[in-house]
């Protein structure tokens, strides 16, 4: 099982990255709705899936589905505050808001690579 989720967890983590990312380019230019909605809606559940296949994973190696480790956190974070852009995006509060939550994402995402090189964590060996 964790043969599986070795090569289904970091593709699924990565992709997301990559959605949200292009997200994140997508509402600083100005793109139409539709589009954000689709790239931070595919990034989301890339994201969950990530998620949820790396709790599975934990618990084969680690024994927990959950232990605060910075990069599960920090991930979380990202999961949450793209959540938090899907419910602006969809009743419509204001560009000011979404570009905020946004850039937050992008953020968010840097930390998320690089918290595992600053801070003692499970995910260490992995970018």
């Amino acid at each position: 099982m964790t043969e599986v989720l070795f090569w289904f967890h970091p593709v699924l983590a990565i992709a997301a990255y990559f959605f949200i990312f292009l997200n994140t380019v997508q509402t600083n230019v100005g793109a139409n709705q539709r589009c954000l909605f689709r790239t931070a809606a595919i990034g989301w559940f890339l994201l969950l899936g990530g998620l949820i296949s790396g709790m599975v994973w934990a618990q084969a190696e680690w024994g927990s589905y959950w232990s605060w480790d910075p990069k599960e956190t920090a991930t979380l974070a990202l999961f949450l505050s793209l959540s938090a852009y899907h419910i602006v995006l969809e009743k419509e509060y204001g560009w000011k808001i979404l570009r905020f939550l946004s850039l937050t994402n992008g953020a968010l995402i840097f930390v998320t690579l690089m918290i595992s090189k600053i801070m003692e964590s499970l995910h260490s060996h992995y970018v």
